[in-house]
């Protein structure tokens, strides 16, 4: 299970989100 600073990303939807639109990004910059 991936998890974003100790916290399951299952349980908080919200740091998914934030993860996907950080990665969403990078891939922009590249």
């Amino acid at each position: 299970m991936m998890t974003l600073f100790g916290i399951p990303l299952d349980i908080h939807p919200i740091w998914l989100t934030l993860e996907v639109a950080a990665l969403t990004t990078l891939a922009l910059l590249i």
